[in-house]
């Protein structure tokens, strides 16, 4: 059968129009021979945020607009929509529209697994977790993953499927290889998921900016044994077509090469992207830049010009009387722009001669740049970047601007101005040599240069935010233990003090805002010795554990005899911590386990364990979730 990938464009929420051009692809993949079609994940509109206050009309909208599409579609299609409500929030479903009939894949699934476990002779036939979709079309088995969690259980559990249609929920994130779909095969986790199914993975993305996150599509079809049948540009709306043949088994005629990933050209189309979308949902056309003669507005103006073009962009040259005003004015020129220039001094009241207050002087002509975008249609681009906003150096005029690299640590906005330097050389030489570090709080020791310092502060920033280390994790890491205190003390205190959302592309896995602990939080960590270092997850799974329904529900999958036991020592260790265990008291895991104790370790960790029976993971009802 001949899968069709429809790399589109969203609609965000233009239901009509959406409907439109749904028949129009669908009609189109049919001519090319196509016996299903498949839609990005947030083709309608992406999940979140849909405030409470509006989800039963566009819930009720979305019903409206999958009862009309049987019988007007060529082909049969997978189109996810979201669907639910209440306190589970919303869902995205994979709806199958044929000819006559719409069926939820999601749901049929679930409620065809609860059916299967009612009807269960013994807890362990009961216990298999395949409530993932799946349907029969074209003489092919297929299932539908949308997370990477989703693909574990296709690959844990025995489906039985020829093909697994990756349905992208992901945007492009700088950290995760994966995110980038086709234009990483050779550094992603699609390759081994392939061999470890024997089944096609057929990965599904879209193209764009929805809501903040940006989609590189960059869809692909993969061969069971590694070979790669097709794949759809980056950036770009395609219909990707697949042939997949239950019975072939290699090797393919023509693959195709993967190509080498490039995380940095991905990025800044990621960022052009990006800034196109904030443009187009702010529902303005006109970009003003204050290029001060610092590398981080210069890259910013590039940015703006590369995702609205030459036309669409007004720099404000802040000039200084010194080398600063030639490089501004040569970005400029390379970048063919009519800029508007400011005086520093005159800004601040400075006769000749006189320095100026630059920070003031900043904040005048970023009001005058305001003053210019308001009646034009406009709004202001800053160059601040995520490790400014996270270590509190980012001004607060910035925090009112568009932030192309607002989610960028400063190691990786260093990497972009180098690649696109290799694009056309528009950023002046000048400038990329005289970029500095000494706006940040912190820094490390015996780093000779800026760029050294900025990437060893990055690392304990990217460890801290999208790793979640703890603080005696990072301080070994980098093995600067007051580096990574005064990181970390500076980090927490800013983040938490960020007003509002970040107007900015988010291209990593974490944002700043979704790192802000609870505001006014007094305690704070400090390095610890290794005797205090303990998994808290040990804990959090047990008791998690022991509500589980039996076979741990989607995604479970059975622990090793080792895990098993290893977890159960922490979780005693943690007691003990709290003088909880000894000989003459109740043991407390007869109340946290109902009874059932874990098995005691052999190396006799832990105190008062006595002995006993019973189970932890292997066959009882718990679940590594």
């Amino acid at each position: 059968m001949r899968i069709a990938v429809a790399q589109s464009r969203g609609c965000a929420g233009d239901l009509a129009a959406a409907k439109e051009r749904v028949v129009a692809t669908v009609a189109r993949a049919a001519e090319a021979g196509a016996g299903l079609v498949v839609f990005p994940a947030y083709f309608l509109a992406p999940p979140e945020p849909i405030c409470e206050s509006d989800r039963e009309g566009f819930f009720v909208d979305t019903l409206q607009l999958l009862s009309e599409l049987p019988g007007s579609l060529a082909a049969p299609t997978i189109l996810p929509v979201v669907l639910g409500g209440g306190e589970a929030g919303s869902v995205l479903e994979a709806a199958y529209i044929d000819g006559e009939s719409v069926v939820p894949l999601r749901l049929m699934g679930q409620l065809r697994e609860a059916a299967r476990r009612a009807g269960a002779a013994d807890a362990e036939d009961a216990a298999a977790g395949l409530a993932l979709p799946q349907l029969e079309v074209g003489g092919l088995t297929l299932g539908v993953a949308f997370t990477h969690e989703d693909l574990d259980e296709y690959v844990g559990y025995d489906y039985h499927v020829d093909a697994v249609l990756f349905v992208s929920t992901y945007g492009f994130a700088l950290d995760d290889s994966s995110s980038a779909l086709g234009a990483s095969l050779s550094e992603s986790r699609f390759v081994d998921d392939a061999d470890a199914m024997n089944a096609w993975v057929v990965g599904v993305g879209g193209v764009g900016a929805f809501d903040l996150e940006v989609h590189a599509g960059s869809s692909f079809a993969l061969a069971p044994w590694g070979e790669l049948a097709a794949e759809a540009p980056a950036f770009e709306e395609a219909l990707l077509l697949a042939d997949i043949d239950r019975g072939f088994e290699g090797p393919l005629k023509e693959p195709l090469q993967m190509q080498v990933f490039d995380p940095a050209l991905i990025a800044w189309e990621a960022v052009a992207e990006g800034l196109r979308a904030i443009a187009a949902g702010l529902g303005r056309t006109e970009a003003a830049v204050v290029v001060d003669g610092t590398l981080a507005s210069m890259l910013a103006c590039a940015a703006a010009v590369d995702a609205l073009g030459p036309t669409h962009v007004r720099p404000f040259v802040l000039a200084w009387g010194d080398a600063r005003d030639a490089s501004s004015r040569k970005l400029a020129r390379n970048l063919r722009l009519e800029a508007a220039e400011l005086d520093a001094r005159a800004l601040t009241g400075r006769a000749a001669g006189e320095s100026p207050d630059e920070e003031l002087a900043r904040d005048a002509a970023w009001a005058r740049a305001t003053a210019w975008a308001r009646p034009a249609g406009g709004f202001v681009v800053s160059g601040a970047d995520k490790t400014g906003l996270a270590l509190g150096s980012a001004a607060p005029r910035d925090l009112a601007c568009v932030l192309p690299f607002g989610d960028l640590y400063r190691s990786d906005v260093l990497a972009l101005s180098r690649l696109r330097n290799t694009i056309s050389p528009v950023v002046p030489l000048a400038a990329r040599r005289s970029f500095s570090a000494d706006d940040l709080p912190v820094s490390p020791k015996g780093a000779v240069s800026a760029e050294k310092r900025i990437e060893v502060v990055d690392s304990l920033l990217s460890g801290y935010v999208e790793w979640e280390r703890p603080l005696s994790d990072l301080a070994e890491e980098c093995g600067d233990e007051e580096l990574a205190r005064a990181v970390v003390a500076v980090a927490r205190k800013s983040i938490n003090e960020l007003p509002g959302r970040v107007l900015a592309p988010v291209l990593t896995s974490k944002t700043l805002e979704e790192a802000r602990g609870a505001f006014g939080l007094r305690w704070r960590d400090r390095v610890r010795a290794p005797e205090e270092r303990l998994d808290l997850s040990s804990l959090a799974d047990a008791l998690r554990a022991e509500g589980a329904p039996a076979g741990g529900g989607e995604g479970a999958a059975p622990a090793s005899a080792g895990a098993d036991e290893e977890r159960a020592r922490d979780a005693l260790d943690l007691l003990g911590m709290l003088g909880a265990t000894s000989d003459e008291a109740a043991d407390p895991l007869d109340a946290l386990f109902g009874g059932q104790r874990p098995p005691a370790p052999e190396d006799g960790r832990g105190r008062g364990r006595g002995e006993g029976g019973g189970f932890f993971w292997g066959g009882g009802p718990f679940s590594e979730n």
